[in-house]
């Protein structure tokens, strides 16, 4: 190197991070900034003429996550009793841990089948024509979902629901009489599982005793956040859960 040159100073890439823009939205901006290494070469902030930083990057935008880890049990949500609706001797039942879906069986007293049907209100009364209210509606709404048609989906059991009915019956093998009671369904919120069963068959049960411990057929896991991590646990939050097997 001759004596009359100068050497290049050295310039270094400086990431500022001046301009964090926002978090508003779940995204952050961050602006690169190319400055000279101020020991190199003496100088203070090198603009251009327009006072801008010699080199910029451009701003990108991303989300921010947090996440948190905890143990859980898995589990089922919604338990209830399903209690008899005739009185007899219990002839079958379903298995725990069986699902129990609507239609199908949920126990059998003297050989006769209780089955299941979609509904919040319970099944506490015999139902015939003339009979109106939310049951009434329920059985309606049961009947149309397994394909029964030529009645009115409403609270009012009509001539017509009780021939749908009939035809109910005459697909199950019973007799067919157009009105039906808690001696032929019992109501659940949804399909079921069985937890356990109250009686066994050859158990004489008679109206209201317990036949059925059930859940809901769905699986959940229950955990505890501590309070400090209380804003994690919202509504739509997204979870992955990993069981004991991996």
């Amino acid at each position: 190197m001759s004596g009359g040159e100068r050497p290049m100073a050295r310039r270094r890439l400086v990431l500022a991070l001046a301009a964090i823009v926002a978090v508003a939205g779940g995204g952050a901006a961050v602006t690169a900034v190319s400055a000279p290494d101020r020991a190199a070469d003496g100088q203070g902030g090198a603009a251009d003429a327009k006072g801008l930083p010699a080199a910029t990057a451009a701003v990108t935008r991303g989300d921010l996550s947090n996440s948190s880890q905890q143990d859980g049990t898995l589990g089922h949500l919604g338990e209830r009793k399903i209690n008899a609706g005739p009185a007899g001797v219990l002839t079958w039942v379903a298995a725990a841990g069986s699902v129990v879906e609507r239609d199908e069986r949920l126990y059998e007293v003297e050989g006769r089948p209780v089955r299941l049907m979609y509904g919040a209100e319970p099944m506490y009364r015999t139902l015939r024509t003339g009979d109106k209210g939310k049951d009434v509606r329920q059985l309606e709404e049961n009947l149309a979902a397994l394909g029964y048609v030529g009645f009115d989906v409403d609270e009012e059991y009509t001539a017509k629901t009780a021939a749908a009915v009939k035809r109910w019956q005459k697909s199950h093998d019973l007799k067919q009489t157009g009105t039906v009671g808690p001696d032929q369904i019992a109501f659940a919120g949804s399909a079921v599982r069985v937890k356990e069963a109250g009686a066994a068959p050859g158990d004489r049960i008679g109206p209201g005793g317990p036949v059925l411990t059930v859940t809901g057929s769905e699986r959940v896991v229950r955990f505890k956040v501590p309070v400090s991590e209380a804003e994690s646990a919202k509504a739509g939050t997204r979870v992955t859960v990993r069981l004991p097997d991996g």
